[in-house]
């Protein structure tokens, strides 16, 4: 399990994309906290596996974010 927190500026609806492919982020987790708009997010990410290198985007009032475009990444190992 990895646990993503964020704050923004503004109150919105916060979630993640990610997925084991940069470029097909293929699954979706939800700020489930902080279900309506919120300054401060936080989405647990389950079933993640201590092989794979994960990527992802923050995603705030539909703006995805990441490394100037980019797609962060991240393994349990890292962590």
């Amino acid at each position: 399990t990895v646990s993503v927190l964020w704050s923004t500026k503004g109150r919105c609806v916060g979630f993640i994309q990610y997925g084991i492919d940069r470029y097909d982020l293929d699954m979706v987790g939800v700020d489930l906290e902080n279900k309506s708009k919120s300054k401060s997010h936080s989405v647990v990410l389950d079933g993640i596996s201590s092989k794979e290198v994960y990527y992802f985007l923050i995603n705030s009032e539909e703006q995805a974010y990441g490394n100037s475009g980019v797609p962060l990444e991240f393994t349990l190992k890292n962590l």
